[in-house]
C-alpha cells in the first residue's frame, strides 16, 4: 500500500530546517560561473553562515589539505586557490549534513557522509572523462541523498515501520510505502527550490537504475556509474538498486566504457582515501 503523498509543502518546510550550507553551494556555484567574482565576493558569501565558515576552517586544517594554521575563511580560500572552493566547500557541507545518523534508514553519520563524498569525487571525474561539467556530476553525487535527509526528518510524523524493520523491500518501495515518494523525487525537489541548475536536479531525479522507459540524461547516468564505483568500495547505501554490472545504455550515456570506468574507480578510491579525513 503506498501512502499520502508528503505534501509539497511540508518537504519546502523541512528543507528550511537544514543547516544553511547546500542553499550557500547552490549560490557558489552560481558565483563560479560569474567570470568577474573572485575569492573575494565567495569569502563574503561563505562567512554569512558561521557554522559554515567554522566547517571550512576544520576542514581546509585536516590533512586532507595539507593545512594548519588557517583561522580564517579568507586564509582557507587562498589556501586552496580558486579551483579547489566549491570541493572544499562540497565537503564541509556534506560534513554539516551527516552530523546525525538517518535513523528511518538505519544508516550511520561515516556511511552516509562516505558515501557522498566517494559519489561526488566519482561523478566528478566520470563527468571530466565523458565531457559532462565536472562541478554539476560532483554536486549531483554529493547531494544525491538529500531527499533521505528530508524523509528521514519526517519519519517522526509518518507512521510505518523503518526501513530494516520493512522486510525484504527495496529502498524506493519502503519510501513510497510510507512517505508516499521515493527520496530521489524529493531530493530533486530541494535542490530545484533551492537553486541548483536543471542539470544537477535531473541527475538526482534520474541516477535510479529502475528508469522504465524515461529519457536518460547524461548526469543521472554519471550519478548511477558513481553510485556503482561507492558500492564497489564498500560504500553502498543498504536497499539501493545498483547493477551488478553497469548496462550498456547507462554507459553509453554517460560516454563511459567499461575500461574508463575501472580506471576511474581505482583513481577516484585513492583520492577518497586522502579526503575522507576531512570528514571527521
Amino acid at each position: 500500500m503506498i501512502a499520502t503523498q508528503l505534501p509539497s509543502d511540508r518537504v519546502v518546510h523541512l528543507a528550511q530546517t537544514l543547516p544553511a550550507a547546500p542553499r550557500v553551494l547552490a549560490q557558489l556555484n552560481q558565483l563560479l560561473l560569474d567570470m568577474g567574482a573572485g575569492l573575494g565576493d565567495m569569502g563574503v558569501l561563505l562567512r554569512r553562515d558561521a557554522l559554515l565558515a567554522s566547517r571550512i576552517i576544520r576542514v581546509v586544517n585536516s590533512p586532507a589539505f595539507r593545512g594548519s594554521g588557517v583561522s580564517s575563511v579568507e586564509q582557507a580560500l587562498h589556501r586552496v586557490g580558486f579551483s579547489e572552493v566549491y570541493r572544499l566547500v562540497g565537503i564541509a557541507t556534506i560534513s554539516q549534513l551527516s552530523e546525525s545518523p538517518l535513523t528511518a534508514y538505519g544508516y550511520t553519520p561515516r556511511l552516509v557522509s562516505e558515501n557522498a563524498l566517494l559519489c561526488a569525487l566519482a561523478g566528478e571525474s566520470l563527468a571530466r572523462r565523458g565531457g559532462a561539467e565536472p562541478r554539476f556530476a560532483y554536486s549531483a553525487g554529493l547531494l544525491r541523498s538529500l531527499g533521505k535527509v528530508i524523509l528521514d526528518r519526517a519519519a517522526p510524523e509518518v507512521p510505518g515501520p523503518d526501513f530494516r524493520e520493512s522486510g525484504n523491500l527495496s529502498l524506493a518501495t519502503w519510501e513510497e510505502a510510507r512517505f508516499g515518494v521515493t527520496s530521489t523525487e524529493t531530493g530533486a525537489r530541494v535542490l530545484a527550490h533551492l537553486g541548483f541548475p536543471d542539470a544537477v536536479v535531473a541527475g538526482v531525479a534520474g541516477q535510479s537504475v529502475d528508469r522504465g522507459h524515461a529519457v536518460l540524461h547524461p548526469l543521472s547516468c554519471i550519478v548511477s556509474l558513481a553510485v556503482f564505483i561507492a558500492q564497489e568500495h564498500g560504500r553502498g547505501l543498504t536497499g539501493e538498486c545498483v547493477e551488478e554490472s553497469p548496462s550498456r545504455e547507462t554507459l553509453a550515456c554517460a560516454r563511459i566504457n567499461l575500461r574508463d570506468l575501472q580506471e576511474i574507480s581505482d583513481e577516484v578510491y585513492t583520492t577518497f582515501v586522502a579526503f575522507r579525513t576531512a570528514l571527521s
